[in-house]
């Protein structure tokens, strides 16, 4: 039986794996492209994100910096997120893709997750439904052509 479960969790950890290899198969080309629309006013032109250094103040100062308001309640994990990838490589907007991508495939790992847990506690189908349904949820939802925006158009992290 100890058999049987380890091969089932090697399985599950390849099934996720696979999802995430595809999921960044579909969205590798897109991080060559450049900044677009809103990413100019909130990250291009927007020096309060511009962090030189990864100091407690900058990534502060850049948590606040979301317009209109300046305030501390608009969005403040995309802009420190923004300040930091400012930090790492300036305005060269590959970074900011990269960390969109990456930010992109943890979700597909954890809607492969939740699917499997939903599942798993429904007991819908057997033991071939509930290992293969969680990786055509991920997956589907992974390279979904709805997502390119969330993933590529880098002040979309936010959403």
């Amino acid at each position: 039986m100890a058999g049987v479960v380890g091969s089932t969790r090697w399985a599950q950890w390849g099934l996720g794996l696979l999802t995430a290899i595809t999921a960044l198969g579909v969205f590798w080309p897109g991080l060559t492209g450049g900044f677009i629309f809103d990413d100019f006013g909130t990250i291009v032109d927007n020096q309060r994100v511009h962090a030189a250094t990864l100091t407690w103040q900058d990534i502060w100062r850049a948590a606040r910096s979301f317009d209109p308001g300046g305030t501390f309640g608009a969005r403040p994990l995309s802009m420190a997120s923004f300040a930091f990838n400012h930090a790492i490589g300036g305005l060269d907007p590959w970074g900011y893709k990269l960390t969109g991508l990456i930010i992109h495939l943890l979700n597909c790992g954890l809607v492969y997750s939740l699917s499997r847990m939903i599942i798993k506690t429904i007991e819908v189908g057997g033991k071939r439904w509930s290992a293969l349904a969680p990786f055509a949820i991920a997956l589907a939802w992974g390279v979904h052509p709805m997502q390119v925006s969330s993933v590529l158009y880098v002040v979309q992290r936010m959403e």
